[in-house]
């Protein structure tokens, strides 16, 4: 069996992941995610959580991480707080690139 990397196009397009949807939202505000450490993936998680919040008024809850201390079984999940509506990774990709478009 072949295993081949996704492209960050690919990545983008991800829904219901968890460390994947992190990376390509931190991929896209330049925040490199330090998923090695579970301290060092927690504060990248804040990060990119409180970008999300700041800038686009999403709410999200995010798990990411390789243990369980982030419950690496949960998905992740977005919540746009003026509407109240949940939304995919794929609906908050498209806002984020609006803002900051591939380079």
């Amino acid at each position: 069996m072949e295993s081949k990397m996704m492209t960050m196009e690919q990545m983008d397009q991800v829904a219901g992941g968890h460390q994947e949807e992190i990376d390509v939202l931190g991929e896209a505000f330049g925040i490199p995610t330090d998923s090695k450490t579970r301290w060092g993936a927690k504060k990248d998680v804040e990060k990119i959580a409180k970008r999300l919040n700041d800038e686009f008024g999403i709410t999200a809850v995010m798990h990411g991480g390789h243990d369980t201390y982030f419950g690496d079984q949960e998905k992740n999940y977005y919540i746009n707080k003026k509407t109240g509506k949940s939304m995919t990774h794929l609906e908050v990709m498209k806002l984020v690139r609006q803002k900051y478009p591939r380079k």
